[in-house]
């Protein structure tokens, strides 16, 4: 089973003690997920920037455009 999720750039700056993560989904179809349903078409991504618990004495950022989906089930 090949995941959709998959980190593909790692940058340490160590002068400003921060880790940022480039996280991809470059899948097609994903399930709803309000209801479940697989091979929902993908229409967009959005850009989204999240901060995760630190990696020692560093700052972790993880960045990815999010994909959205239409559900041909529920409508979402």
């Amino acid at each position: 089973m090949k995941f959709p999720w998959e980190v593909v750039k790692v940058e340490l700056d160590t002068a400003k003690r921060r880790i940022d993560f480039e996280v991809a989904c470059n899948a097609k179809q994903l399930p709803c997920p309000a209801c479940g349903v697989n091979g929902q078409g993908v229409h967009d991504r959005v850009r989204r920037d999240w901060r995760h618990l630190d990696f020692f004495q560093h700052e972790a950022w993880l960045h990815a455009d999010v994909p959205r989906v239409d559900c041909g089930a529920c409508g979402k």
